[in-house]
């Protein structure tokens, strides 16, 4: 990632595998203990810290993989709710005072997470979806608009406000390049 930011990519496929969500659940789990370090931090000392982004794909799939990889280990003693799940769930509670943002791609599990992903996400941003997917992911925003029939439009819902947008398309060597030299004008 550009600009001394680091960041995490968890895979929701992956994770559907018990070893993928055993580590993802181990990276979420050391993304909790970071987050509890850097709430410890100073405010100068905390500017010095690098940004953390974790971006999660196919949300809904993993975080249901996690809860039952979690139900296999459990044991008597240990907490209901998976570490993995608790962290990731503080992460977006707590995430941005610690300059540590999540991206979760795909349909939050609210049956997992409560209300923590409706609450707390600054924008959402939506193509092609049903209404029920919006009125899900997007209740203050009002009822849904109609699809565009136009490739790489979708909505950007920020404040209650909804912002038709189009998408840019980048090749995988483009977003690195956009990522890792921002001063490059051909990207």
């Amino acid at each position: 990632m550009g600009h001394g930011e680091a960041g995490f990519v968890l895979d929701g496929l992956a994770a559907r595998q018990d070893v993928g969500a055993g580590v993802a659940g181990d990276v979420l789990v050391d993304l909790g203990e970071e987050l509890s370090r850097r709430l410890t931090l100073t405010e100068a000392e905390l500017d010095a810290a690098p940004r953390l982004i974790v971006s999660m794909d196919s949300a809904y799939h993993a975080l249901r993989q996690l809860t039952r990889y979690w139900e296999t280990f459990r044991d008597k003693d240990d907490p209901h709710t998976s570490p993995a799940v608790t962290a990731l769930e503080a992460a977006l509670w707590t995430g941005r005072a610690a300059r540590v943002h999540v991206i979760l791609d795909g349909t939050p599990a609210a049956s997992i997470l409560g209300a923590a992903p409706h609450e707390l996400f600054g924008t959402v941003i939506l193509a092609r979806v049903s209404t029920t997917t919006w009125q899900r992911l997007a209740p203050l925003a009002g009822p849904a608009p109609k699809p565009s029939k136009h490739r790489g439009r979708g909505h950007v819902i920020q404040y209650g406000e909804v912002h038709e947008t189009q998408a840019i398309w980048m090749t995988d060597a483009d977003v690195v390049t956009w990522l890792t030299d921002p001063d490059d004008t051909q990207s």
